[in-house]
């Protein structure tokens, strides 16, 4: 899932990528500015979360959350906007255009770090890609995302056939390393993330029943997208 990092403070967008490399499955993308980071979505990328310093040239925190809420899929994209202490009072006036968590700098490690893990979780969990956005970054047409779709259900379902008969969790990793892939690369960020849950609870526990239950889950969530073609 792609995290979009934006900030003209060189040094700032480094701790935050060096916070941000403490969760696995990220690929963080970053913007110099408000303006290249609006051109990056404009183009069709549809970042996972976007974490936003307020105060940069040439389009501003609050103007980037603005395009971001007026544009078509991405009203609830999880937005952190990143601020100082004194700008408390433009926080409130974020909030109403709805941000979910702001950050403070300098950065306090602890806090920070918590309120990232909550945007990443809702991103896993809650969010996944709007298939206009997934059509575009593709560049393929309906159909051809249909059948992309498509194959993905099969191929779950067929794993899901076939746990009861895996002689162990080993023989379950490599295939579901694919259904991560294809989840990702469609944009069923929660797919994705369900699937590397699987991987590393059946590290711990093979539980076969347990397993069947959560891929019924990434199922019931592919077929929630294709409905949506």
């Amino acid at each position: 899932m792609k995290i979009l990092l934006v900030d003209d403070d060189t040094v700032s967008r480094m701790a935050l990528v060096d916070l941000m490399s403490r969760f696995d499955g990220l690929e963080l993308v970053e913007a110099d500015d408000g303006m290249q980071a609006w051109d990056l979505i404009d183009r069709g990328m549809t970042p996972g979360a976007i974490l936003s310093d307020l105060h940069m040239p040439r389009l501003t925190g609050i103007e980037l959350l603005r395009k971001v809420r007026n544009k078509g899929g991405l009203g609830d994209l999880p937005f952190v906007l990143v601020t100082s202490s004194a700008d408390l009072g433009t926080v409130k006036q974020a909030m109403t255009l709805g941000i979910d968590h702001y950050i403070v700098k300098p950065f306090d490690a602890e806090a920070t770090e918590k309120s990232i893990s909550r945007t990443i979780t809702n991103a896993w969990n809650n969010n996944a890609e709007a298939p206009e956005s997934t059509l575009k970054r593709l560049r393929i047409a309906n159909e051809r995302l249909g059948l992309y779709l498509g194959s993905l259900a099969a191929q779950v379902k067929q794993l899901h056939d076939d746990v009861e008969n895996l002689p162990s969790a080993g023989a379950l990793w490599a295939r579901l390393d694919t259904v991560k892939t294809g989840c990702l690369t469609l944009g069923l960020w929660h797919g994705a993330r369900i699937a590397r849950r699987i991987r590393e609870e059946s590290a711990m526990n093979f539980d076969r029943n347990r397993v069947a239950s959560e891929l019924r889950e990434i199922m019931e969530r592919v077929d929630a997208q294709k409905s949506c073609i």
